[in-house]
């Protein structure tokens, strides 16, 4: 029964361009969990049913096509994190009755997620030396989105027989990594936004430099919004003036 609310769940949000969607165990996430980030719930089970919500690239042309049709979507501050907020909120319906908790890439405070360990809790992706979560398909060309925390048993993890992502990748992603560690390091308490901005190609260069995935890459347009939050690039792809 839970299995099929959740196909449902993740049906309605393939629709909607998020097209990877992953239980997980919240006790693989505890194994997992930095500190600084707060347990996630478990509705009082020893542990609970995770899903995360992530996309390809092919959310790009859904977002587009909802901006052109959405004047208030259009006009947000920050258009992708409200979309993705109203499509996991309408996909969640299909989880009733079952108790749930979402909580978005973008919260902040004891609600925030270490979205990167929920991505290694599903058996699916690994931690790079960028930092990044590393999908065995996709590689570093999906983005994190949402998790939702379900009060219901977790269901068993569908892992590849591949070894995982990075297990015996020589690493090209390290060097580049380590350089741009080594100017956030030099920067001291550096404006996070600003460091990007001054940094964007030598980040795009070290998310390129992973060997995995690499027919997923995101457009050009979609890396630019993705890095630097340009609201007119994503208006005006969407043919809005």
């Amino acid at each position: 029964m839970t299995k099929g609310r959740v196909a449902a769940f993740a049906a309605a949000l393939r629709r909607a361009g998020f097209d990877v969607v992953l239980p997980f165990s919240t006790a693989a996430y505890e194994a997992a969990r930095p500190e600084g980030f707060d347990p996630l719930p478990r509705f009082g089970r020893p542990d609970a049913l995770g899903v995360l919500v992530a996309n390809t690239r092919r959310l790009w042309p859904r977002l587009l096509d909802a901006l052109a049709r959405d004047a208030a979507l259009a006009a947000a501050e920050h258009p992708l994190d409200r979309y993705t907020e109203q499509a996991v909120h309408a996909a969640a319906g299909r989880l009733d009755p079952l108790r749930r908790q979402v909580r978005f890439a973008h919260d902040a405070g004891p609600r925030r997620v270490a979205m990167v360990a929920a991505a290694v809790a599903t058996g699916r992706a690994a931690r790079a030396p960028t930092g990044l979560a590393v999908h065995d398909a996709y590689g570093p060309w999906w983005a994190l989105r949402a998790v939702v925390v379900v009060d219901a048993p977790p269901v068993p993890t569908v892992r590849p027989e591949a070894a995982p992502p990075c297990a015996d990748c020589p690493a090209p992603c390290r060097a580049p990594a380590e350089a741009l560690a080594a100017r956030w390091t030099a920067a001291g308490a550096a404006d996070g936004r600003a460091f990007v901005r001054r940094h964007f190609a030598d980040l795009v260069a070290a998310r390129d430099a992973c060997p995995v995935g690499r027919a997923h890459r995101y457009t050009n347009d979609q890396i630019r919004y993705h890095y630097l939050h340009d609201r007119r690039l994503l208006v005006q792809s969407a043919g809005r003036p």
